[in-house]
């Protein structure tokens, strides 16, 4: 149920709306990295923003550093990690986002943790688009 909400409120934000708008001039064609604690924070803390650059002609690749495996859910860790991938993957493609690296560390990890996943994951976005102008 839960998904079928998120996709809905994903799909009001996206029809027409976006279309009917001017694109304010401080977005631009930069290469955008996004560091994600989990699926889905990305699209909820700065999607759209992200619009803004993809629409613009940005790169955006986003980073999840966990697949949030430790949500509340019916499913398993494991289940619920491969649910909430293909998750991201379906809402960055609506968003025209094609960048997506799952680091797939352990959900409630201790804050060196992140900081080394954000180091790798920083090293391995600037890989596949060569430069990083903006990072959030």
């Amino acid at each position: 149920m839960k998904v079928i909400a998120w996709g809905l409120l994903i799909f009001t934000c996206l029809s027409g709306s976006i279309q009917a708008r001017k694109i304010p001039k401080y977005f631009s064609s930069a290469n955008v990295v996004v560091f994600s604690p989990h699926p889905d924070d990305d699209i909820l803390g700065c999607g759209g923003s992200l619009i803004g650059h993809v629409e613009n002609g940005g790169h955006v690749t986003i980073v999840y550093l966990t697949s949030g495996d430790a949500a509340k859910w019916d499913l398993g860790p494991e289940d619920l990690a491969r649910v909430r991938e293909e998750e991201a993957r379906r809402a960055a493609e609506m968003l025209g986002i094609e960048d997506l690296v799952f680091l797939q560390e352990l959900d409630q990890i201790a804050l060196f943790v992140i900081q080394i996943s954000i180091y790798s994951g920083t090293r391995r976005a600037n890989l596949h688009t060569g430069r990083i102008d903006s990072l959030f």
